[in-house]
């Protein structure tokens, strides 16, 4: 296994944290609440994720957020993400796919990104 050296370093303007069980499946509506679905387990399975929101990103952020996403396979290869209100080091990868929405302003994107915390 190879030592993880990426470092998420993309400021998002919300961060918020769930549990979710890790046999559920999880859909992101962006601007909307998310939706589970899944079998109930035991609390073994339990996953914490973060949920990062950006409301107004320009156009290079959120392709060099994209290309970040595919330079780790998307969510087979973990990487490091520190919380900066927590002041906190996480070892995550993505949940999902990224996928860029027009944003408030103009010219601005807005996306919400899970992380799957792997440790930390």
């Amino acid at each position: 296994m190879a030592a993880i050296t990426a470092v998420w370093s993309f400021r998002p303007q919300e961060v918020l944290m769930d549990t979710i069980d890790a046999n559920n499946t999880w859909t992101v509506f962006p601007g909307q609440r998310s939706s589970y679905s899944g079998r109930p387990t035991t609390s073994e399975q339990f996953v914490r994720i973060f949920r990062l929101r950006y409301t107004a990103v320009n156009t290079v952020n959120m392709d060099n957020m994209i290309q970040f996403y595919n330079l780790r396979r998307g969510p087979y290869e973990a990487f490091f993400w520190y919380h900066a209100v927590t002041q906190t080091s996480y070892t995550v990868r993505f949940g999902e796919a990224i996928a860029a929405q027009t944003g408030p302003y103009v010219g601005a994107l807005s996306t919400e990104i899970i992380f799957v915390v792997t440790s930390g």
